[in-house]
């Protein structure tokens, strides 16, 4: 794989990865977010909202189109990504029903988790608005990132790092169509300077990315940074 993939990681060296395509997910991210944080600041009218949300799912369409036919110059792919445990291939129906299944899921484990940080909240005596702001994110991001934890130990930095850099792209789109659609999408202060963070993050990253030098591992930990400061703020703002 060495020779045909050269972006694949070698142990023990630095995080070594198709530049262009992660370059890509994260150019899309700033584009859709910055116009996200944009819409959280003027107030349109009910047409403008509707043009927007459709934008935005286009978009997002577009950016899967753009993957998918860039998807060969990627690293090879686990074989094996349903539950079908049988030698055929997994018929249309099993990975329907997988993903249904997945789907379920996600939206009992979301008001577990709801009525979770309600009660916590009460019993920690702090306000259950501060445990949503510091909890949520690391319930929702952590399980997923277990992906890229796996991803990284085969050598596979791209898949690893896409697993991330796509999320980020879906979020930035196809939730914020929903939020401009069904919410008043009025951000307040925190909400604005989490945002100013992410997309301070997210351009950071994007240069290290289109520099020709070396990207470290300590590139990416420097995201941790504008974490904390986000941490920071949501206890001041809060509490």
């Amino acid at each position: 794989m060495g020779d045909e993939f050269p972006w694949c990681k070698t142990p023990g060296k630095d995080v070594v990865v198709d530049r262009k395509s992660i370059a890509r997910d994260v150019g899309f991210f700033l584009m859709f977010f910055a116009v996200a944080t944009g819409v959280g600041i003027v107030e349109l009218p009910p047409i403008a909202r509707i043009g927007l949300a459709a934008l935005l799912f286009a978009a997002y369409a577009y950016y899967v189109r753009r993957t998918l036919h860039s998807g060969g110059a990627l690293e090879e792919v686990p074989e094996r990504l349903t539950l079908w445990r049988f030698r055929s291939p997994a018929p249309t129906w099993a990975v329907v029903a997988q993903a249904l299944l997945a789907l379920a899921l996600i939206v009992v484990g979301a008001e577990v988790f709801v009525e979770a940080v309600g009660h916590t909240a009460g019993t920690i005596g702090l306000p259950a608005g501060l445990v949503a702001l510091v909890l949520a994110p690391l319930a929702t991001e952590l399980p997923e990132k277990i992906n890229s934890v796996l991803w990284v130990r085969e050598g596979k930095d791209t898949l690893a790092l896409g697993n991330i850099t796509g999320a980020m792209v879906f979020q930035s789109t196809v939730p914020v169509s929903f939020g401009v659609l069904l919410t008043p999408w009025e951000l307040g202060p925190l909400n604005l300077f989490s945002a100013a963070l992410a997309l301070l993050s997210g351009g950071y990253v994007y240069l290290m990315l289109r520099r020709d030098a070396a990207l470290h591992s300590w590139h990416l930990m420097v995201g941790g940074v504008f974490y904390l400061a986000f941490l920071v703020a949501a206890v001041i703002a809060v509490v």
